[in-house]
């Protein structure tokens, strides 16, 4: 219980790193497309994770179907010093999940609490 617990945590730092960046790279693109118009440029910044965390489903979701999917990224050494109860697909779901979450929890709280 306690490296699954372990491997839950570490989704949810990489999740913490990959909702950065995702939320940066939609800031840049809401800079680019709508200037200075501040609410549209939060909307895309706050889409970006969501659009991400659902790719990352969507790889999960097929390693899921067929096993063979993401067998050729599987090195299972060096895949065992990150994670030890995870693997490759449950680890891409984890994160994914925990990027979703974050992205609606901050969508809730600047449309829903602050902006309106």
């Amino acid at each position: 219980m306690r490296e699954f617990i372990h491997d839950l945590l570490y989704a949810l730092k990489l999740s913490l790193y990959l909702f950065a960046a995702s939320l940066g790279l939609g800031l840049i693109i809401g800079l680019i497309k709508c200037g200075l118009n501040l609410i549209n440029i939060l909307e895309i910044a706050v889409k970006t994770p969501q659009v991400v965390s659902i790719i990352g489903f969507a790889i999960s979701g097929l390693s899921f179907i067929s096993r063979d999917t993401l067998r050729p990224l599987d090195y299972e050494k060096e895949w065992k010093t990150y994670f030890s109860r995870f693997n490759l697909a449950f680890s891409i779901f984890f994160i994914s999940l925990f990027n979703a979450l974050l992205a609606y929890i901050l969508e809730y709280i600047l449309f829903f609490k602050i902006l309106v």
